[in-house]
């Protein structure tokens, strides 16, 4: 049934021109999703996004065998959605009718359908998308400095953003930690991801004096 499809394909397109802003983000999200669609145009990818396999990535553990795979795949369209937002889905349309095999736009519906239902529930990462606080970091700039006192400028800019992705990778946000409520899952998060940026970054962890 495509006329979800055109009905979003239609409001992607038909935007009033006073919502220039929105439209620039969709035509930017279109570009974005060109070139992550094309990169993975492969018959692995192809195998996993069409598994009957309905478990969510959050249900996953590293010993699964589906695990790592899935988990890169969350960290490349959690990237590419990222910029896009609540007008992902508007972009990933236009993106697969551009791209879609001569012009035929029934298999852009079909694609459509399968890449909607994997990122929202193989890959869990429709409300990561539109809910950013969700991802709020474990570790502020206070706390970084704390375990790596070492670091200073670009590299701190490279700790957060590895912290982002390892967030990402391993489902570790929620609402105990956006709130900063005192749990176990949130001192638990804390602890894992001190000791991932501590061995990823060990350069930082002194501080270095200059003569």
């Amino acid at each position: 049934n495509g006329s979800g499809f055109y009905r979003l394909l239609a409001a992607g397109l038909k935007r009033p021109k006073c919502d220039i802003q929105a439209i620039e983000t969709i035509l930017r999200g279109v570009e974005i999703l060109g070139v992550l669609l094309q990169t993975l145009d492969d018959d692995t990818v192809r195998d996993v996004v069409t598994s009957t396999s309905t478990t969510p990535f959050r249900d996953l553990k590293p010993t699964d065998s589906q695990w790592r795979q899935l988990s890169d795949l969350r960290w490349l369209w959690y990237k590419a959605l990222k910029p896009i937002g609540p007008l992902w889905k508007e972009a990933l349309i236009l993106a697969l009718a551009a791209a879609s095999n001569k012009g035929v736009i029934s298999d852009a519906v079909d694609q459509f359908n399968e890449w909607v239902n994997f990122i929202e529930n193989r890959l869990d990462l429709e409300d990561v998308v539109l809910e950013k606080e969700k991802l709020k970091p474990i570790l502020n700039g206070s706390d970084v400095q704390r375990v790596l006192p070492g670091v200073s400028g670009n590299g701190f800019r490279r700790i957060m953003a590895a912290q982002e992705e390892w967030m990402v990778r391993n489902c570790m946000y929620s609402e105990t930690i956006v709130d900063g409520r005192s749990s176990s899952h949130n001192d638990d998060a804390r602890a894992e991801v001190i000791g991932y940026l501590a061995a990823t970054f060990p350069e930082y962890a002194t501080v270095v004096v200059e003569r």
